[in-house]
């Protein structure tokens, strides 16, 4: 990580969106993450900030990482316009999917939620809790995205929309294939995409 310079900032994914009303305890310190084995041991190194949404939290390292995250906890859905994954389209940061295909996109259930799509997110709230850093146990009322596969199923569609708009670059990372997304002009493209039909993501 000695790699990302005095303005550099590197993002993981560490969901853990298992956690429901039954299983309802999160701690910003100990929960893995449930994406992979990157993200678990990229949360444990030193000098890693971990946001505090209870399912859809984030973990950082680098310039400003914990005011990027600050916050998070305060949304009661998983990636709000104005939560840390909404932040990512803010400053247009690079997504990079290694191995997987766009697919596997949380970004793009933030620009869902951006979008107002109906029927996304459940209507009630789980009441989960969440232990911080400091030892402090708070509260964190959380809807969730419904089990339905409809709404991710198809973000693979966008993929020649994203190359048209300049968004997306291939690379190898090792023996990895590996996508770049650029989440600004990505974003932006998938918001006229649902803005034009909110069930976009519903079919081919």
């Amino acid at each position: 990580m000695q790699y990302l310079g005095e303005r550099g900032l590197l993002l993981f994914p560490t969901l853990s969106y298992h956690l429901n009303a039954k299983n309802p305890e999160f701690s910003v310190s100990s929960t893995p993450t449930i994406v992979g084995i990157l993200p678990e041991l990229f949360r444990q190194r030193p000098g890693v900030v971990r946001s505090a949404h209870p399912t859809h939290s984030i973990a950082g390292f680098g310039k400003d990482a914990r005011s990027f995250l600050a916050g998070h906890e305060f949304f009661d859905t998983p990636c709000a316009p104005k939560s840390p994954w909404g932040r990512l389209m803010e400053c247009n940061a690079k997504i990079a999917f290694i191995g997987t295909g766009i697919v596997c996109n949380t970004f793009l259930h933030g620009i869902e939620e951006r979008a107002g799509v109906p029927n996304i997110l459940t209507e009630e709230a789980a009441k989960l809790f969440v232990t911080l850093e400091n030892g402090e146990r708070i509260a964190v009322p959380s809807r969730s995205h419904r089990c339905d596969p409809e709404h991710s199923q198809f973000y693979g569609k966008m993929y020649d929309d994203f190359v048209a708009a300049g968004a997306l670059r291939t690379a190898r990372f090792g023996d990895a294939e590996m996508i770049v997304l650029q989440s600004r002009p990505a974003g932006e493209i998938a918001l006229k995409r649902l803005r034009e039909d909110p069930g976009y993501f519903t079919h081919l």
